[in-house]
């Protein structure tokens, strides 16, 4: 009975992990890190309560819209993009797209914190898919150990005393799930800081409506669209994959043993 509570207790860092796991692939995979509301352009700014399209934007993806001839009928396309190669990327300089109004075309700045925040949320996913795989593997010998310790009881005479060391090699495998976790952590951190820095703060239009007069809306601009803000991958989901990574390694480290590592004389 005290194996089977023994392996019950690796559930937490294992269900941290699928979770960490389920939001880290939900982000990098979404469209939504950025998103940008437009509007009638009929209407004045005051009366903007419910836009008639929304355009996003991901490290990997650029979504925007094209009217039919029916100009009250938007429809959204998303093109994907590589995260590297010579005008291949979601952020190119014009000198690579050779053409002002690309949707990819950025300024240098921008470009790179774009980069950034790709190639640390491929990073992060990566060691995250990692962790949560070594978890995988600890949860299935905790619970085959335990098993077998409760067959090997129960078969026992009384004065016999059970074998309940596991697995030399789980102390290593446990090191390697809560490191990869933990660079897994970081990285989707630093992810999310690029992430805000680039799609909020260093995209051209959000400029113009920082520095508009009066508050933030200046209604003398010819402008049916709102500001950038956040989406839902990078206000939500990079922050539960981030989180829940910590907590799987956390509770990884307090169910399971670590190894013992030999002073050197």
């Amino acid at each position: 009975m005290a194996k089977i509570s023994s392996a019950l207790s690796c559930l937490p860092p294992f269900v941290f992990a699928v979770l960490a796991f389920a939001f880290t692939i939900v982000a990098i995979t979404s469209r939504d890190w950025a998103q940008q509301n437009h509007y009638d352009p009929s209407l004045d700014m005051k009366d903007w309560k419910t836009p008639i399209y929304t355009i996003y934007r991901a490290p990997f993806k650029i979504c925007e819209v094209s009217n039919s001839a029916n100009s009250t009928t938007y429809t959204l396309h998303c093109n994907t993009f590589k995260s590297h190669g010579f005008d291949k990327t979601s952020c190119e300089t014009v000198f690579a797209t050779q053409n002002y109004s690309n949707a990819n075309t950025g300024d240098a700045r921008l470009c790179e914190q774009i980069h950034f925040a790709g190639n640390l949320s491929i990073t992060s996913t990566t060691f995250i898919s990692l962790g949560f795989l070594l978890t995988l593997i600890m949860t299935v010998v905790s619970f085959v150990y335990a098993s077998t310790t409760s067959k090997d009881e129960a078969t026992s005479t009384p004065t016999a005393t059970p074998d309940y060391h596991s697995p030399s090699y789980t102390p290593y495998i446990n090191f390697f799930l809560i490191t990869s976790l933990a660079i897994g952590a970081v990285t989707g951190i630093l992810a999310q800081f690029y992430g805000i820095v680039g799609f909020i703060q260093s995209q051209p239009s959000n400029g113009a409506w920082a520095s508009a007069r009066g508050n933030v809306i200046d209604p003398t601009q010819d402008n049916a669209a709102g500001p950038w803000v956040e989406g839902k991958a990078l206000r939500a989901w990079i922050t539960c994959a981030w989180i829940f990574s910590a907590l799987a390694a956390g509770a990884a480290g307090a169910v399971w043993r670590l190894p013992v590592w030999e002073k050197v004389a």
